[in-house]
């Protein structure tokens, strides 16, 4: 277990983004899950976006939930932004990804990172 507070960091370049998931990492099986404890997007290029941070299913495709959001927010250029975590914990065998909800687009040089211990 995380009791010991063990904390994994993870950022993945999504690029460019508008209206659609794009998956970042699938949990591990075996290991009880994972507790997000914060995200953050930093970018290139100033954007204006919905991000939101969500699960799918085992094989990647449909929203099962939310972990975090950051709402409709101007993406000024390097200078990161949190999200709000609110239900922070993601299954084994589920996949992580973000989403833009529609209200823009994010710039190709895009970076999520996420910070996380295994289990809840």
């Amino acid at each position: 277990m995380a009791g010991y507070a063990d904390v994994n960091i993870v950022s993945v370049n999504v690029g460019a983004l508008s209206n659609a998931n794009r998956p970042m990492f699938k949990v591990p099986t075996g290991f009880g899950g994972l507790s997000v404890q914060t995200v953050n997007v930093n970018s290139a290029g100033t954007s204006s976006s919905a991000l939101y941070i969500v699960y799918l299913d085992t094989t990647g495709g449909t929203i099962q939930g939310t972990v975090a959001t950051l709402g409709t927010v101007s993406i000024a250029a390097n200078v990161p932004q949190a999200f709000v975590v609110g239900t922070p914990y993601v299954a084994e065998g589920k996949w992580v990804a973000v989403k833009e909800a529609n209200v823009g687009a994010v710039n190709a040089n895009t970076v999520i990172d996420m910070a996380y211990i295994i289990g809840k």
